[in-house]
């Protein structure tokens, strides 16, 4: 009798995502989010700080779909050359929090004992502060760089990381596997690199695609504080915060806020759906079997 192979977990989880509906829509916004925001360059006629004051304060037309602003910019190419900047703030400092989440997961998880406990009541120490109020203060001190921004905010998003990270080192430095190693005497980082890292890819990935949308509206926040991204740079956040200014009841240019806040959230939508998505294909609970 032959035996059945044993399936690959990873094959699994990534059939059980394409099965969901909600989470592949999500992937094809981003998507084309993604490639419009790369390519806006060749998508738009006019250039990103090309100005037409002639044509400022435009209402949407024909000839710029999402108008124009204060000096006659267009908005629709602001809007995706915004959303490019968006993104690299959500995923340098989505991967910045990554790294040294798992960096500390990994050494409290694995060591134990009194190194583990102290590395995480030092954890529960930091949960309890207020992590933007230090991103302020940051940014306030040093000065308003992109660079900055991008450490700043990823460094207050490692906790959740960290966390589970601990977790599953420890369920996975009992397995036979990685205790078979050890007794052949195997060197500890190349266990950690070769055993236990692999094993970790599925649930940091998704950690990693919920934290994106959660640093986007972080950096939307400082932006509607004058401590985000600056001129003559734009993010989504910093084309609301300047459509926000724009409304009054007089002479109201409702469009400044509109399409670039509506291209975010449906960002941010379908970044969540992707999330739930790939957490619900890499839950054991909804293997079929």
């Amino acid at each position: 009798m032959s035996r059945e192979r044993p399936r690959d977990p990873w094959r699994l989880a990534l059939g059980r995502f394409a099965h969901n509906r909600a989470a592949m829509a999500g992937l094809f916004v981003l998507i084309v989010v993604t490639v419009a925001a790369l390519g806006v360059e060749w998508i738009s006629p006019y250039g990103v700080a090309e100005q037409d004051l002639a044509r400022a304060r435009q209402a949407p037309s024909w000839d710029h779909p999402f108008g124009t602003d204060a000096v006659g910019r267009d908005l629709f190419t602001r809007t995706l050359h915004g959303g490019r900047i968006s993104l690299l703030v959500g995923v340098v400092a989505t991967f910045v929090s990554i790294v040294i989440g798992v960096t500390w997961g990994l050494v409290a998880g694995w060591n134990g004992g009194r190194v583990d406990e102290l590395m995480m009541r030092f954890v529960d120490l930091l949960y309890g502060l207020p992590f933007l109020f230090f991103v302020v203060l940051l940014v306030a001190w040093f000065g308003q760089s992109l660079v900055l921004l991008f450490v700043a905010l990823g460094a207050v998003q490692w906790l959740t990381t960290s966390r589970i990270v601990r977790a599953e080192t420890q369920r996975l430095r009992g397995e036979e596997f990685v205790i078979a190693a050890r007794s052949i005497g195997v060197p500890t980082p190349m266990i950690l690199l070769r055993h236990v890292l692999p094993n970790l890819l599925g649930p940091v990935l998704v950690v990693a695609t919920l934290t994106v949308p959660t640093v986007m509206l972080e950096e939307a926040f400082l932006s509607f504080l004058g401590l985000g991204v600056q001129p003559p740079m734009a993010s989504w956040g910093s084309l609301a915060s300047e459509g926000a200014a724009a409304l009054n009841p007089v002479d109201s240019m409702w469009w400044w806020i509109v399409f670039p806040g509506a291209l975010f959230s449906l960002t941010l939508l379908a970044l969540n759906f992707v999330g739930d998505g790939l957490r619900d294909a890499f839950d054991p609970k909804t293997v079929r079997k």
